[in-house]
């Protein structure tokens, strides 16, 4: 049988926001190989508003259970630009119906993620970066989150913010360390 493979040693893509799917223009470059069972990316960086990530490398498995697996990732996100896109799909709506806003900068070191295309739930991840400006607004809480700037570890089940200064209101609090951790019941 003949195997499929295509090779692309430079792409480049751009493509306008319509119906919904993207809140930005959406621009990647790299290099991209096509086989029979899986699609591979890599040294891809690209641009989706005035968000921007870089140094993507990953693949997609398409076997039985197609298969999502990021190897690296950098990336610079502009939290105001997302957030509203984010709520349009109705499951990240739900899980985040108690907050109203969420606007800052997230810059992402690196970040994996390895898990079935189709079931998000069963993603294994992990990411480090930095928070920048970082306001929240929330049910949860009496007054605006703020956060000037810090770290920024997380896996599923957990988000580590490692010496973040936060003011709630009249309260500020410096040189702590906040995790904040559960499971979905």
């Amino acid at each position: 049988p003949e195997i499929l493979q295509v090779t692309i040693r430079q792409f480049k893509l751009y493509h306008e926001p319509d119906k919904g799917l993207l809140p930005s223009p959406l621009a990647i470059q790299g290099k991209l190989l096509i086989e029979e069972t899986n699609m591979i990316i890599s040294g891809a960086e690209g641009s989706l508003g005035n968000s921007s990530f870089s140094r993507l490398n990953g693949q997609l498995d398409w076997r039985e259970i197609p298969t999502l697996q990021i190897d690296q990732v950098a990336a610079e996100l502009m939290l105001h630009e997302l957030y509203p896109w984010l709520l349009s799909y109705e499951t990240i709506k739900n899980r985040l119906k108690n907050v109203s806003a969420l606007e800052g900068v997230l810059f992402i070191d690196q970040f994996t993620l390895n898990g079935p295309l189709r079931e998000p739930r069963r993603w294994i991840f992990r990411g480090e970066g930095t928070v920048e400006e970082l306001r929240v607004e929330s049910s949860y809480i009496p007054s605006n989150l703020l956060t000037k700037g810090g770290g920024i570890i997380t896996n599923p089940n957990q988000l580590n913010l490692p010496s973040p200064l936060i003011t709630l209101g009249q309260l500020i609090i410096e040189k702590t360390h906040v995790t904040i951790s559960g499971a979905e019941g």
